[in-house]
């Protein structure tokens, strides 16, 4: 039996295809990996950030409306200052509908616009904020709002990325939640939150340095994989011949045949243990002449 050197070689080709398929499945499992970790993270933050601040603003509505009412917003600002200044990225005012601030999470903030949102129609975007005044009910309006002193911490590709599969909105940089504040059942102004949207990009930073990582430990898994059987595969190869010449030099040698049990045994002879020789012919004939005495 002849084995070639070709037959007894590594299998290159083996490790190959297998490594492709495997590192194909693996850059499918960390791209579905990212997009509904991502994405399901993104939902999960813009409701609660919607919830939450309705819910707020509602409580500090209410306070505004008492407020204007008494014409006395120490008390709301002192409210606001402690506890929404600096709040993840979360601004909150109450303004009257010609745009003068009577209460801001941020003396700063309310000095460099001198006391009216009119100062800096960048920052304070009126046809937004007064939305709630035109439909004179005490709905919460959450909206998309364009924060310019903050920017998309992502380039152009990835922002068109990010808005064709994660999130539509990723052009704007914060949301708007507005309220209309009444006094003796008018509209008199607006209480508002603008809210940035930091958690939503630091989410999706995470996510993709977590999919980086995930990647990187299937692709070396992949790898380790296809190595192994690949290996294998060759040590099986390697062991055939051997196992071929073993057959072949166990085989019935010229002459000898198998009893049935795997022992071999010599040829049969003319004569057989316990059997008689046969009589020659001579012998027969003399036997049959009769001897005359």
């Amino acid at each position: 039996m002849h084995v070639t050197d070709t037959q007894r070689g590594f299998p290159w080709g083996v490790l190959f295809v297998m490594l492709l398929l495997l590192a194909a499945l693996s850059i499918a499992a960390a791209a579905g990996y990212f997009y509904y970790t991502c994405s399901g993270a993104i939902r999960s933050t813009i409701d609660a950030t919607r919830k939450h601040s309705t819910e707020l603003i509602e409580v500090l509505g209410s306070v505004a409306e008492l407020s204007h009412a008494r014409k006395s917003y120490g008390s709301l600002r002192l409210l606001l200052r402690e506890k929404i200044k600096g709040s993840n990225g979360m601004v909150a005012f109450f303004t009257l509908s010609d745009g003068s601030i009577m209460a801001h999470s941020s003396l700063e903030g309310e000095k460099a616009v001198a006391g009216n949102i009119a100062g800096d129609e960048f920052t304070y975007n009126r046809d937004q904020i007064f939305l709630p005044l035109t439909g004179r009910t005490n709905e919460v309006h959450f909206l998309e709002y364009n924060i310019i002193a903050r920017s998309v911490p992502f380039d152009r590709r990835q922002r068109e990325f990010i808005k064709r599969f994660l999130y539509p909105a990723i052009g704007s940089t914060g949301w708007l939640a507005t309220r209309a504040v009444y006094s003796n059942g008018r509209p008199v102004g607006t209480f508002n939150f603008i809210i940035s949207k930091d958690p939503v990009y630091s989410i999706i930073t995470a996510t993709a340095a977590g999919t980086r990582k995930l990647l990187t430990l299937l692709l070396l898994g992949s790898l380790l994989v296809s190595l192994i059987v690949s290996l294998m595969l060759y040590l099986r190869m390697q062991r055939m011949p051997a196992l071929a010449f073993a057959a072949a030099d166990s085989g019935p040698r010229e002459g000898a045949l198998n009893d049935g049990t795997g022992r071999l045994r010599p040829p049969k002879s003319g004569l057989t243990r316990g059997e008689p020789a046969a009589r020659t012919t001579g012998s027969a004939i003399r036997d049959a002449i009769p001897i005359i005495k």
